[in-house]
């Protein structure tokens, strides 16, 4: 019985670079998966759970790493810490990820890789991403990330950011109260905006920051 031939250099990069690029996209979205939680856990105020995302966050992606390196262990054997194979698995992984909107994360996965397998001090350019491969961003923007908004005074202005965001209230009289309580905290910290005359324009971001029991 014939052995098969060993996989050539080129179809071996395609197959670890895609298999790098699953095991991001893996990653990516167990670690969005757990975040996503923070709404719920700030909403039924449960710092206990909350306390455990944060712990299983910084768990993800170790997780993640650990079983790829497995699979590119395998993959590669003998051809491991070749250089030459290595840089065709970051120019191939470089055009897979080429679609993607947080393609700068998928870079610095790929580093992990490399660095985890060659345990290099310094940096090699050739086989990690040092500068992004791309001059601008590869995908344009889906839409804008923020809002925003202008009102006669700086509690009506709070009024209608938080009208936008409705895991932040749960009635009329705690949204006015809570709009109002920062715009006191405003004035105080800036006296220059609690005084100046007219209209108040302000953008705010559409995703929601939860740190700590604040939002």
């Amino acid at each position: 019985m014939t052995s098969l031939p060993p996989l050539s250099t080129s179809r071996l990069a395609n197959q670890v670079a895609q298999a790098i690029c699953d095991a991001f996209a893996e990653y990516h979205y167990r670690f969005r998966e757990v975040t996503r939680r923070a709404s719920l856990r700030f909403a039924d105020s449960d710092w206990d759970g909350w306390g455990d995302d944060g712990r299983e966050r910084l768990e993800v992606r170790d997780r993640q790493l650990a079983r790829l390196l497995i699979k590119v262990h395998a993959a590669l054997d003998d051809r491991l810490h070749s250089r030459m194979m290595w840089v065709g698995i970051k120019a191939v992984y470089s055009c897979l990820i080429s679609h993607r909107d947080d393609w700068e994360i998928a870079e610095t996965f790929f580093n992990s890789v490399t660095r985890r397998i060659f345990t290099t001090v310094g940096i090699d350019p050739e086989i990690e991403f040092v500068h992004t491969d791309y001059p601008s961003p590869p995908t344009p923007a889906s839409g804008l990330a923020y809002r925003s908004y202008r009102a006669a005074s700086l509690s009506e202005l709070l009024e209608q950011a938080l009208l936008d965001q409705p895991s932040l209230w749960t009635t009329r009289q705690q949204l006015q109260s809570d709009a109002q309580r920062v715009a006191n905290r405003v004035a105080a910290e800036s006296p220059a905006m609690a005084r100046r005359g007219g209209s108040i324009a302000a953008d705010f971001a559409n995703a929601i920051f939860y740190r700590g029991r604040n939002a």
